[in-house]
């Protein structure tokens, strides 16, 4: 079987459950090849990847059609380039510099830990992932957006919501019913939000998003909401992860 031929018969199942393999010769045989399951050109080389990534001039952030657009209900950060991307992300940053962080994240974070570590205290065992990283990570992450009144079970659903739409480059229904529900939420939920972020800002990601953003409620909102989405998407997983994985290194 040519690599062509192999590359048209990969499945979306077998991506999922383990694209190591597949990845591995297209290394060997074509670094750059198209696979139809998902409609995309797989880059999986060093060098072409360098390539792509240092020349947004040739290649761009947009994918067309991009199911990163209708999942997070507009353009994000992470289908922008050049000036509309700098624009966003300096609507970010001023919450997210380091020394802001290192000087507000704590009185936020630490309680949180506290509260966790007490819950697990007399029990001699516990599976420290889901009953004391991922809520740290999901939990952390709402209070500095700004959202630190939603529970932990809300924010995981909008995380595994958004999730099934922004990788549905297969165009699944039922993926997309899942994630066009979770939108919806989450911009019925982030409505009263805005409105009293925009009357009393709190320092917050979100209230620093709209203080950076031009125009009406309504407009600034429509320009921030693609990629707050962004960032529910991908920062509920990270943190958690990365705090397990340095404890498994350390013990």
């Amino acid at each position: 079987m040519t690599v062509a031929e192999y590359a048209a018969s990969v499945t979306v199942e077998e991506l999922d459950r383990d694209p190591y393999p597949i990845y591995a010769r297209f290394r060997c045989e074509a670094p750059v090849c198209y696979v139809p399951a998902v409609g995309l050109w797989f880059v999986t080389r060093w060098v072409e990847v360098e390539e792509a990534a240092m020349r947004p001039d040739v290649f761009c952030a947009r994918v067309d059609p991009s199911p990163l657009e209708r999942t997070m209900g507009g353009e994000s950060i992470l289908i922008l380039d050049g000036e509309p991307q700098k624009r966003l992300r300096m609507m970010i940053d001023p919450s997210l510099r380091p020394r802001v962080v290192e000087a507000s994240t704590p009185a936020l974070v630490e309680p949180l830990c506290a509260e966790l570590l007490d819950a697990l205290e007399d029990r001699g065992e516990a599976e420290l992932m889901s009953e004391y990283f991922e809520p740290i990570s999901v939990l952390g992450l709402g209070r500095v957006l700004g959202l630190g009144h939603l529970d932990g079970d809300t924010l995981r659903r909008w995380f595994h919501g958004l999730a099934e739409g922004a990788i549905n480059f297969e165009d699944d229904p039922t993926k997309w019913e899942i994630a066009d529900a979770a939108a919806a939420e989450i911009d019925r939920e982030l409505g009263p939000v805005f409105e009293r972020l925009e009357a009393e800002p709190d320092g917050s990601t979100i209230s620093t998003m709209l203080a950076g953003a031009e125009g009406s409620l309504e407009e600034r909102v429509a320009a921030i909401l693609p990629t707050l989405k962004v960032i529910l998407l991908g920062g509920m997983q990270e943190p958690g992860h990365a705090g397990g994985t340095t404890l498994v290194g350390l013990l």
